[in-house]
């Protein structure tokens, strides 16, 4: 009982207040060396009442320190072992809640026994509308049963954790994605449920897809430059800053005749004919200078040295944020048929033009030309109407040769219209033979000295009177009428008028010359226009027909006409027509 006498300063009470620690608050660095402290103590007291039963035979007293000393000691571990849980229990509880991420429980059917209040903030509902109830029903119906296949085959094939992402709807309807990680809840060899964390990525899915959209974007944006670079009929040139050749598209090869590989590193005004060369040059640095496109057209040049007319436009290649540009764009087109087109349509409106001048011309000649002789004729009947009666024979005579005189003189003014057409729509009858010129031509000049002898000199020459030429003779005959006829018409009375005809051995030439009031420079350039006339003919009456129908005659025969006039001196018309006609270049 000696071996107690350590203890004794101790009652009974004492003592276990001093093992529980009753009454005094504790922290758990401090609960753990108290247990320490009265673990042992308590096993010093077993130990000391042992010795004394051993040593001593003990007595009942020493028994009972003994037995209360172990049941202390159990009483001791127990308290603090449930004091340990409560409190590992509590602060999980308390991680769990203050935790952003929501920790659930669900049993094997997949309904809800445990979940944490961050549920509320991810989805709006309480732990209380929760629990109970199938995880499903809080995922969209579209991934529903995609979800549910999953953790069906966790538990099926016992994987311990699998994380997965999926959609999940929330009270106000709105579809949120989570990251969920499961793991399952065993004890040792039977699965009682499984246990979740679940995190909101809606934003880093949102961001993801905002990505994938992006590059979506991207690629199609991608696709449809190339489709439109593969597939334009234009070459498309990428440039370096400096002008030299990076790349282009198939076009290029197809329009220059170049491959791409031959044209690297060289200067894209090489593709332009020497001459546009500093055009091109001055447009590429304007684009570099301002950004803004340059719209040119130059004479392109292929590899294989041909040329043709082109369109190009050049633009600069810009980065974002206003930042210098990085290259070059340069696009050109073939504009050779659209120029041809251009021509043409420049010509018709010439034509158009032309035909509209004629058509005023005409109104303005026939209204001239038919009224004087409608006035004459008018006049004529008039008297003959209404004084006949006191006229002779000779003067009624007279009055008739007058009308018949003004009708043919309509009458011919119709026919150079009618004439001319015909000739112009290759509608005119042209019947070549062979054709004494000498008879021809005399006939024609005993003709005109009948009706202009009193006011003229005609004088003719012909070099050989035995002169032949293969000629339409009605054609033939019309150009001689019409150059003597102009020039007795433009030349004072009492003036000499020359039509001397002469050949060589290919051909037989016409030359009438009058000493009349000449053609002015101006005019010369449009002398054989339809109904065109000189400025200065002042009242002598004409159509503007007779040249014009001169030089189309002319031209039939394959021959040529010339005029050599001096104002106030006189003209000359020099007219060359193949002796034998060649059939083979008849073009009517």
């Amino acid at each position: 009982m000696q071996h107690l006498t350590i203890f004794t300063h101790f009652r009974a009470p004492d003592l276990w207040r001093h093992l529980t620690g009753a009454g005094v608050p504790l922290e758990p660095q401090e609960n753990a060396s108290r247990i320490r402290l009265l673990s042992l103590l308590l096993v010093l007291c077993a130990l000391a009442a042992l010795l004394d039963i051993l040593l001593d035979g003990g007595s009942i007293l020493d028994i009972f320190v003994v037995a209360a000393t172990f049941y202390g000691l159990n009483r001791v571990r127990a308290y603090w072992l449930t004091e340990a849980l409560r409190d590992s229990e509590h602060r999980y509880r308390k991680l769990v809640e203050e935790a952003g991420d929501v920790v659930y429980s669900v049993d094997l059917k997949g309904y809800f026994t445990y979940v944490s209040p961050a549920a509320r903030r991810l989805i709006g509902y309480t732990e209380a509308q929760i629990m109970g109830r199938h995880f499903t029903e809080f995922i969209p119906t579209s991934s529903r049963e995609q979800v549910r296949a999953f953790y069906i085959k966790q538990v099926r094939d016992r994987v311990r954790q699998t994380a997965f992402e999926f959609p999940i709807e929330t009270h106000a309807g709105e579809v949120k994605w989570v990251e969920q990680v499961v793991t399952l809840i065993t004890d040792g060899r039977q699965i009682n449920g499984l246990q979740s964390i679940v995190r909101d990525v809606t934003e880093r899915k949102q961001a993801e897809e905002s990505v994938l959209i992006g590059e979506e974007r991207l690629r199609r944006s991608k696709e449809r430059v190339e489709a439109i670079l593969n597939n334009s009929s234009d070459a498309i040139i990428v440039a370096y800053l400096d002008g030299t050749f990076q790349q282009a598209n198939p076009a290029f090869n197809a329009l220059f005749d170049y491959h791409p590989d031959e044209m690297f590193g060289k200067h894209l005004a090489l593709l332009v004919q020497p001459e546009y060369a500093d055009t091109f040059t001055a447009a590429l640095s304007s684009v570099i200078s301002t950004g803004k496109p340059q719209r040119i057209e130059v004479i392109a040049r292929r590899g294989n040295g041909s040329t043709f007319e082109a369109d190009v436009v050049l633009s600069a290649i810009l980065g974002a944020h206003h930042e210098p540009p990085s290259g070059i764009i340069c696009s050109l087109r073939d504009i050779t048929e659209r120029k041809q087109m251009e021509a043409e349509l420049r010509q018709s409106l010439e034509k158009e033009k032309e035909l509209s001048e004629l058509k005023t011309r005409f109104v303005s000649i026939a209204s001239h030309e038919f009224r004087t002789p409608l006035a004459t004729i008018q006049s004529t009947t008039d008297v003959l109407k209404y004084y006949r009666d006191r006229m002779t024979e000779d003067q009624i005579s007279e009055r008739y040769d007058k009308i018949q005189g003004q009708v043919r003189h309509m009458t011919m003014i119709l026919d150079d219209v009618l004439t001319l057409g015909r000739i112009q729509e290759g509608k005119i009858g042209f019947t070549p033979v062979v054709v004494a010129a000498d008879p021809l031509f005399r006939e024609i000049v005993d003709e005109l000295r009948g009706i202009h002898g009193a006011t003229h000199d005609l004088v003719y020459t012909c070099s050989d009177p035995d002169i032949q030429a293969t000629a339409d003779r009605k054609l033939l005959r019309q150009i001689a009428t019409n150059l003597l006829t102009n020039a007795i018409k433009y030349s004072p009375e009492g003036s000499p008028v020359r039509f001397d005809v002469s050949s060589d051995s290919d051909c037989l030439t016409l030359r009438v010359a009058d000493k009349g009031i000449g053609i002015p420079e101006e005019d010369q350039r449009r002398l054989f226009d339809t109904f065109h006339r000189a400025g200065n003919v002042g009242n002598v009456s004409g159509t503007g027909l007779g040249l014009a129908i001169t030089k189309q005659a002319v031209e039939l025969h394959h021959g040529s006409i010339a005029c050599e006039s001096v104002l106030g001196v006189g003209t000359t018309f020099i007219v060359s027509i193949p002796l034998v006609f060649n059939f083979t270049l008849r073009q009517f």
